[in-house]
């Protein structure tokens, strides 16, 4: 009729934003003051990650080149590859390492060289709004042990930090923009830490040994209560293998090559589970999934990305590494070759889109 305006109902137009990239959102916002305001929401923001988590699930790939700059690309459901635009503060660092990466948030390690003198920061970093927020560390030395993750019950982001000595260790919220110390003598008698951890549910994990002792355990942190523990042993079976830490329908998983004769090894996939029935709360490993027997090959798995490994492959000494997928509904394997890069894997992430905030950019201190 005429003079009367049709509009959508307001359920319908969340419905269908919820659905659009990050990308788009970000223009819409021009399109009215409501959009705008409803695009920034809370509740918005969380329902637009959900639906990114269901629906778009990515694999964040980090490559390492000669010249210790960070190469990132981004491989979706239908294997093909996007560039990351990396922030120019990246490149003018030595050898940016991502930590870790949640809910659309990138958390990086980066180091300066001033005289031969390494100092280390941190930078939170979501490139799909392009927000960063660099955190300063006042320590000289090349390495940190460090994790970043997500506490549901918190709901906030946090960054653990823990000195090479082992003595002393340090959280940050992101909510907060502070530092708290946290007991870590648990820690005391261990003699290393492997890689940097896995979060999931509020929990970081570390594959962790003893000095003189082959024996391997889980270690991990509560992010809402500031607490380490030790909570299941690996078996020595699966120790003596490449071993990687991974998450597997929400659930901390373990994957490990094993040599079955010198030209013969398999993938297994474990998942903790927890002991029900017993006084206290106790983990157990149940094995998931083992592949076929693979052979002329060097295989060692990176992640999970949704029901498929990820794994660093290697021909041969004079062929390029190249990523292989396991699928461990079907078993099929698949060879994913990024054209741009013949660099080295050095890491892979589960990545979605999202409009999560870091806050911009804020320089905080803090002292170990």
């Amino acid at each position: 009729m005429e003079g009367d305006a049709q509009y959508l109902p307001e359920e319908v137009i969340r419905n269908i934003l919820t659905r659009l990239p990050v990308k788009s959102l970000i223009r819409f916002q021009c399109v009215c003051k409501h959009w705008k305001n409803l695009i920034k929401s809370p509740s918005f923001i969380a329902d637009h990650l959900h639906h990114s988590n269901l629906q778009n699930p990515l694999l964040l790939c980090e490559y390492n080149d000669r010249e210790s700059l960070m190469n990132l690309r981004l491989l979706d459901r239908e294997m093909q590859f996007l560039e990351v635009e990396t922030e120019p503060l990246m490149d003018s660092l030595h050898n940016p390492m991502i930590i870790g990466s949640s809910n659309g948030l990138i958390c990086l390690r980066l180091c300066t060289n001033k005289n031969g003198k390494y100092s280390v920061s941190l930078l939170l970093w979501n490139p799909s709004i392009r927000e960063v927020r660099q955190i300063y560390i006042n320590y000289l030395g090349f390495y940190l042990f460090a994790g970043f993750g997500f506490s549901p019950i918190l709901d906030d982001y946090k960054i653990l930090i823990i000195h090479p000595t082992r003595y002393s260790a340090q959280v940050y919220s992101v909510g907060s923009g502070s530092w708290n110390g946290v007991d870590c003598t648990i820690l005391n008698d261990w003699h290393d830490l492997h890689d940097d951890p896995i979060t999931v549910n509020g929990f970081m994990y570390w594959i962790g040994s003893k000095e003189d002792e082959n024996d391997l355990f889980v270690v991990s942190f509560d992010m809402a209560m500031e607490l380490f523990t030790l909570i299941s042993p690996i078996s020595p079976r699966e120790g003596r293998g490449t071993i990687k830490l991974t998450v597997y329908e929400n659930k901390l998983g373990l994957l490990s090559v094993i040599s079955e004769n010198q030209n013969s090894f398999v993938t297994n996939l474990w998942v903790m589970e927890e002991v029900t029935g017993t006084i206290r709360e106790t983990w157990s490993w149940t094995k998931k999934y083992t592949s076929n027997p693979l052979t002329g090959m060097l295989a060692c798995p990176v992640t999970m990305w949704n029901n498929e490994i990820v794994c660093d492959v290697y021909f041969g000494d004079e062929c390029e590494p190249k990523i292989f997928l396991i699928n461990i509904t079907t078993s099929e394997l698949k060879m994913v070759n990024d054209p741009l890069f013949n660099l080295d894997l050095c890491d892979a992430f589960n990545y979605v889109e999202s409009l999560v905030a870091v806050g911009g950019i804020k320089s905080t201190t803090m002292f170990v």
